[in-house]
């Protein structure tokens, strides 16, 4: 009895958290686009993005279709111990026919320093994958647009 009983409490946490995870699937969407041109054309023209919008590449895999790429955005408030967020990108390009499928992560870590004025520490927060729909948005149109040309 006391075995059954041990059982049952080891799998019933394991139970709830496979069927809330079934059940709290969000959209992502919004992080996806389709480019109107074959893989390596996309790849190559996401890369002249990038570099012309003054990202460090960081990892780049044709064959893989993948780029990640880093920004740091500075914090411009004067009385802030926050000093920027350093993002950083990854684009997977899949080829879809005679088109590239583009999926894109951003993941956001927030630069802060603390302590008093002879002795500041200075460390990076995890602020997780960022949410904001409008951002993904305004890169992914602005990547298209790139591409056309």
């Amino acid at each position: 009895m006391l075995f059954k009983t041990t059982i049952l409490f080891l799998f019933m946490p394991l139970y709830w958290s496979a069927t809330f995870a079934q059940t709290n699937k969000k959209d992502q969407s919004f992080k996806n686009t389709t480019l109107a041109v074959p893989i390596e054309k996309a790849f190559d023209k996401t890369v002249d993005y990038l570099q012309a919008n003054e990202m460090f590449i960081s990892t780049m895999d044709k064959q893989a279709g993948f780029i990640q790429a880093k920004a740091f955005m500075k914090d411009r408030k004067v009385l802030s111990a926050k000093m920027g967020d350093r993002y950083t990108f990854n684009f997977i390009l899949r080829p879809d026919e005679a088109e590239t499928s583009l999926s894109l992560n951003i993941y956001v870590e927030e630069y802060n320093f603390g302590g008093d004025v002879k002795s500041r520490s200075y460390y990076y927060e995890d602020k997780g994958i960022l949410k904001d729909k409008n951002t993904y948005q305004n890169i992914l149109v602005a990547l298209q647009d790139a591409v056309k040309e």
